[in-house]
């Protein structure tokens, strides 16, 4: 490919580096960097990003060391990177080399942006300049861990804010439950694009209002494929899969991302006829980690494992289909082990990964196993995940099946995050299987509250009432 390049200089034998380093062929990246007969700071940039990109941090280290050019801008630049692939001690080891002082805003916002709580709001202090990014990153990271009233105050303090501050702020209140406040918000925001109308749709979807997620998005005056996406998961979630699938088939243009919504939403559902059918008619991208799951949902699980088998190179995604595939399946002690072989292989897991991880545990009742794991996944991993509320609902799930109703009841009320209608239904649908009345009753006023419109949680109740009666 280096011969066929015509009067090749240092910008195209860059953007070379970049292609090969995005595309995970680093052998090929390094070639066309070894190649070149001059090098400028930009192509330095180029390998050191290629290689923290696929994970060579020895390699990242060894070739900053031999830049010829000793600026602290290559400095910053090399915290960036470390900290936007996840390599934060890497980034920390390169941020105790320079002063604060020294350190630019754009490396202050990517240190604050993947670094603990403490360690933001120390950086951002320390900062005697901010800008719109960073005070927008510091937003995020109070977001993230549920200080609503910290990110306001930062927000407010804003004196200039772009509609990007305007949409974290207002995640920002989705992701934490206040809908009231994020929608208020919103309805004050100068100029509204797509991404808050779509940040809104996600909110009320993931608070299990699904009618509520369809009213605002009829609103969205014009409707792209960040929107559609977001409405197609919005049913996904609430198990809405036809409703999802013709939002769906009326979008224009769809993407990567919208179609493996779709699949999951699918496959997630016991919908594998409409999974392979949407799997055929996908364009020729990277769909084997949907195909792993759906071969399995159909209970082809030999077929999901020659899939997974045949990756040339297997992304937390990819180990997370596995995972999926042997859970849905009943095969919790092969899930765990695939979870264990993708630890030892050094791949970090994420918050989809301990949802599969849960997922098999509670489908086969394994109490101890899923506590075990849902306390390990904020102590025991390289890359700390902090619980959401989709695992708090695999634990409730798993003691229900278990019958520990007073734990699961407990774990429901006592939750650091705020509860949607979810576990409180599962809590319900096991006072059903095990005949608790008077929790039952207990636990279906609040469901009530919560979703009055839902005639299956009456009919819950109902079931238990008549249970009950006949025992």
């Amino acid at each position: 490919m280096l011969d066929n390049t015509p009067q090749a200089n240092c910008v195209s034998w860059t953007a070379m580096i970049t292609a090969y380093g995005q595309r995970g062929q680093i052998l090929d990246a390094k070639e066309v960097f070894d190649s070149m007969p001059e090098k400028d700071v930009v192509a330095w940039k180029a390998m050191l990003t290629a290689y923290a990109q696929n994970g060579h941090l020895k390699a990242t280290r060894e070739l900053y060391e031999r830049i010829p050019v000793e600026e602290e801008g290559v400095a910053n630049f090399m915290i960036i990177v470390y900290a936007q692939n996840g390599h934060i001690a890497e980034a920390e080891t390169m941020l105790d080399s320079l002063t604060v002082d020294n350190l630019t805003l754009d490396a202050c916002t990517a240190m604050i942006t993947a670094s603990s709580l403490d360690r933001a709001r120390f950086l951002f202090n320390s900062m005697r300049h901010r800008d719109v990014m960073l005070s927008t990153a510091m937003i995020a990271a109070c977001g993230d861990s549920g200080l609503v009233r910290e990110a306001r105050d930062l927000f407010d303090e804003m004196a200039v804010k772009d509609s990007v501050a305007w949409t974290t702020m207002i995640e920002a209140y989705a992701r934490n439950g206040y809908l009231r406040e994020a929608f208020d918000l919103f309805s004050q925001m100068p100029r509204k694009c797509v991404i808050p109308w779509s940040v809104l749709v996600a909110g009320y979807a993931r608070a299990g209002n699904s009618y509520d997620s369809k009213d605002i998005f009829d609103r969205i005056p014009e409707h792209n494929v960040v929107s559609c996406t977001a409405m197609v998961h919005a049913y996904a979630q609430s198990g809405h899969v036809c409703e999802a699938r013709a939002i769906f088939d009326g979008m224009v243009h769809r993407d990567k991302s919208c179609w493996a919504v779709m699949v999951a939403a699918c496959t997630q559902n016991n919908y594998p006829a409409l999974a392979f059918d949407l799997l055929e008619k996908m364009p020729e991208w990277e769909n084997l980690n949907a195909m792993i799951v759906a071969y399995a949902h159909k209970g082809c699980l030999d077929q999901s494992r020659e899939l997974f088998n045949s990756l040339e190179s297997r992304d937390p995604s990819s180990w997370t289909a596995m995972i999926e595939a042997h859970a849905c399946n009943g095969q919790s002690k092969e899930a765990l082990e695939t979870f264990w072989q993708m630890n030892q292989d050094g791949i970090d897991a994420d918050e989809i990964t301990f949802i599969s991880v849960l997922h098999s545990c509670s489908h086969t009742g394994m109490v101890e196993k899923s506590l075990h794991q849902f306390v390990s996944m904020s102590s025991d991993h390289a890359t700390e995940v902090e619980p959401a509320l989709e695992h708090y609902h695999c634990i409730v799930d798993v003691l229900c099946r278990a019958g520990h109703l007073e734990e699961a009841e407990e774990l429901v009320t006592r939750m650091p995050l705020e509860p949607d209608c979810v576990p409180w239904t599962t809590l319900l649908g096991g006072c059903r299987t095990h005949g608790d009345l008077e929790r039952g009753s207990r636990v279906a006023s609040k469901v009530f509250e919560m979703d009055p419109r839902a005639a299956a949680h009456y009919m819950l109740l109902c079931n238990i009432y008549v249970e009950g009666e006949v025992s």
